[in-house]
């Protein structure tokens, strides 16, 4: 794969970059989880070697029941999902969720409170940070990205851009975004001025592309995408 775009990512928002690409990534978390690392670090000479991490991660729930099903804002020990599909995470350490099954979009504040941003959804899959600061959210069955800002969400690429039933979503660093479009077989651009191209489709040997995210490798940036109904990334 390779793209044509060349965007900048805002300095306390976690997203993605941008240019000449290729292909990688995905995953569905049946509930809100965040991997940490332990504070402690050990003292001057006594850590490990070099080739040995530092400290230990930990894998805790953020939010959500483990094997409950809801839809209930409040605390986190409290708060329910039904199928949470996709996250990002601001600078601040906010998270935001696509809550699928809920059709709405999330969010998970410092304190483990949830609230419900935009809970107008049909089947959101993914969110993503644009280089605007804006949350990005796909939805498979409205066939539709939406850009959400102050809890309002607006289409901005749809079924007449050829869209057929996006899942991943990855910010190209340059104001734009990549779209994983599952059930169209092919990775989509579109770019900071609106205009959408296809970057890769069946011509390229793609079939059900399902998570996308950008990335700089020993030859520049590419773009790596988990093509899930055909087995390869």
């Amino acid at each position: 794969l390779s793209s044509s775009s060349s965007p900048s990512v805002s300095p306390s928002r976690s997203s993605a970059s941008s240019s000449s690409p290729s292909l990688w990534a995905a995953s569905l978390l049946a509930s809100s989880l965040a991997l940490t690392a332990c504070p402690e670090q050990p003292a001057p000479g006594d850590g490990p070697p070099d080739d040995e991490p530092a400290t230990d991660p930990e894998l805790r729930v953020l939010a959500g029941s483990t094997g409950s099903i809801g839809n209930l804002d409040g605390p986190r020990d409290r708060a329910l999902y039904a199928l949470p599909s996709g996250v990002a995470v601001d600078g601040d350490g906010t998270v935001f969720v696509a809550d699928a099954t809920n059709g709405a979009l999330r969010k998970v504040d410092v304190d483990g409170n949830v609230t419900t941003l935009a809970p107008r959804f049909l089947l959101p899959t993914a969110v993503v940070i644009g280089d605007d600061g804006a949350l990005y959210v796909s939805d498979n069955v409205a066939k539709t990205v939406s850009r959400v800002v102050d809890d309002e969400a607006v289409v901005v690429v749809d079924e007449d851009d050829g869209l057929v039933g996006p899942e991943g979503l990855a910010s190209d660093g340059a104001g734009g975004l990549f779209i994983a479009d599952r059930d169209g077989g092919a990775v989509r651009h579109l770019g900071e001025d609106g205009s959408v191209s296809v970057v890769a489709d069946a011509d390229d040997g793609l079939v059900g592309p399902f998570g996308i995210a950008v990335g700089e490798g020993v030859d520049g940036q590419f773009v790596a995408v988990a093509d899930a109904d055909n087995n390869v990334v």
